[in-house]
């Protein structure tokens, strides 16, 4: 992942985040639509800027922090 893309999906908003499943530990899986068009030489000036969609996996707080044994 580029450090551009990684850096508009950090100021995609919560309430932008849709959660499409969970798992039984409680994590989330949530996907956002991401406003991000790269820079490269193909891409015409007029064109439609890709659709690029974000997931991430949120851990319940009880699950990040338990100790391993």
């Amino acid at each position: 992942m580029s450090e551009q893309l990684r850096a508009v999906i950090k100021q995609v908003p919560e309430a932008e985040w849709a959660t499409f499943d969970s798992d039984a530990d409680g994590t989330l899986r949530q996907w956002a639509e991401v406003v991000y068009v790269p820079t490269k030489r193909s891409e015409h000036k007029h064109s439609q800027p890709l659709r690029y969609i974000a997931l991430r996996l949120l851990k319940a707080q009880g699950v990040l922090f338990r100790r391993r044994q």
